[in-house]
């Protein structure tokens, strides 16, 4: 069967996280070259026979996972006035993967492993919590770097063979045409936690490969259904839901979890185009290439951090112990809400990612918060146009709100919605109001000023009056 040298044209923690996250510290906000995040996938392989392939149609199939442009993270975004385009420029933390292959050039399909890859639907799931690490900072990998984790030190073989791995990375993988991209996740005194690759294809196809040294990588989830399959005697974990397949292994040194949704080609079984057995089928492609006794896969050359940025952190017992720091007293409010009682204040620092120091008041099911993020890095924000009210106002929309709120809109509403200071209004905060399933309202936002501090507010039990003078006393 013939190697596809090309699949067509080229191709990055959400708002939700750290909403779960509240409770235990403010929301971070990534920058690079050091950027917080959390990120566990789970993973999988599968039995194959005589198959005919083709590569597959760009754009995403119906029911497809389509990977998104945008890191739907606050700070992550571009920063740009209403109604201005994003700039446009490429990316220099991804390339696409090319084969190297001349135009013409065949290679023998590979004999894939027999994988067995347990269906998880309806399946029960034991979730697990994970914490984020204080201190941890992600470091976007260069092509480079991302190279010699799948060539080894030695870098990519140079046979006589001319056929014989030419290309970007190892062809067995069939990631031609993958644009890819990396992060190496550090804890605080720079020592390697774990590794995530992402490649998105132009068909919609998508796959995230968890790596950790000497350990498998941690996951939020566990189907307790999962297959064990002995593959070139390595264990190998597989499930599969739909066209989603994921592989879970030891690759020597390295743990490894390959989740892949769809493939770059097409799978006729027999009876027709088959998505589920192409995925399979790709997922395969990485357990084959990973349990050969010679694979080169290798952590070692990002095991330390080459510089680790400085993080400092300090917890307040009172509003007054906070205000002492002068650099947030702007922003903060000048006393406590009456009748709420219990306070908690924290401040963060790192290096070229983050300076925040939140204050939170409890009362029941109430709280008021104010999260107060200062420049730090090339954090920027994306800001809502306030002449468009369909973009944020609350009022607007009938619950279930995924269902009436536009396709378009749905990323400014349901994220802490950020406004320009100077469009700030007592409407605005009305606007952004929603009643509680315990009673009263809820109003959430986040105000941008004009020196880049931004301001959130996370306020329920309160009035919008209230929470409107929170916000006119930074103007």
């Amino acid at each position: 069967m013939k190697y596809y040298n090309s699949y067509m044209g080229r191709q990055q923690i959400s708002p939700a996280l750290h909403e779960k996250l509240l409770s235990l510290e403010p929301q971070r906000k990534p920058a690079r070259p050091w950027v917080k995040y959390a990120s566990l996938a789970a993973c999988c392989a599968l039995i194959f026979g005589m198959w005919r392939l083709a590569p597959r149609p760009a754009g995403p199939a119906s029911g497809q996972f389509a990977a998104s442009a945008d890191a739907s993270v606050p700070g992550a975004q571009d920063a740009r006035g209403p109604g201005e385009a994003p700039p446009a420029q490429e990316d220099p933390w991804s390339f696409t993967v090319e084969s190297g292959a001349e135009e013409g050039d065949k290679f023998a399909f590979p004999m894939l492993p027999a994988v067995v890859y347990a269906d998880v639907a309806g399946s029960p799931q034991m979730d697990t919590a994970l914490a984020v690490m204080e201190g941890s900072f992600s470091v976007d990998l260069t092509k480079e770097q991302i190279q010699e984790m799948f060539w080894g030190p030695d870098g990519k073989p140079t046979p006589e063979h001319p056929k014989a791995e030419q290309g970007d990375l190892p062809w067995l993988l069939m990631w031609d045409g993958y644009t890819v991209s990396g992060s190496a996740l550090y804890d605080g005194g720079g020592t390697l936690y774990g590794v995530t690759i992402r490649g998105e294809h132009p068909n919609g196809a998508a796959f995230t490969l968890s790596l950790a040294p000497e350990r498998l990588p941690l996951q939020c989830g566990l189907y307790m259904d999962a297959a064990v399959t002995d593959v070139r005697g390595v264990e190998v974990t597989g499930w599969c839901l739909e066209n989603t397949c994921v592989s879970e292994l030891m690759s020597g040194a390295v743990g490894a979890r390959f989740q892949n949704t769809g493939a770059p080609f097409q799978v006729d079984n027999g009876a027709g185009w088959d998505e589920a057995s192409a995925a399979k089928q790709f997922n395969a492609l990485f357990v084959s290439w990973a349990t050969y006794a010679d694979c080169p896969l290798t952590l070692d050359h990002l095991l330390k951090a080459e510089h680790v940025p400085e993080w400092r952190s300090a917890d307040f017992d009172s509003l007054a112990d906070a205000r002492k720091e002068t650099a947030f007293t702007p922003w903060l409010p000048q006393e406590a809400p009456a009748g709420f009682g219990d306070f908690r204040g924290r401040l963060t620092y790192q290096e070229g990612n983050e300076h925040v120091l939140w204050v939170r008041w409890s009362r029941g099911y109430d709280d008021v918060s104010v999260n107060v993020c200062l420049p730090e890095g090339d954090e920027t924000y994306e800001t809502v146009d306030v002449s468009d009210p369909a973009a944020y106002d609350m009022r607007l929309y009938d619950i279930p709100w995924f269902e009436t709120v536009p396709e378009e809109y749905r990323d400014s509403f349901f994220s802490v919605a950020c406004f320009r200071a100077e469009d700030m209004s007592l409407e605005v905060v009305k606007a952004r109001g929603s009643e509680k399933d315990t009673g009263g309202m809820n109003y959430r936002f986040g105000v941008l000023h004009p020196d880049g501090t931004l301001v959130e507010y996370d306020c329920s039990g309160v009035s919008a009056e209230y929470v409107w003078g929170l916000v006119e006393a930074t103007l």
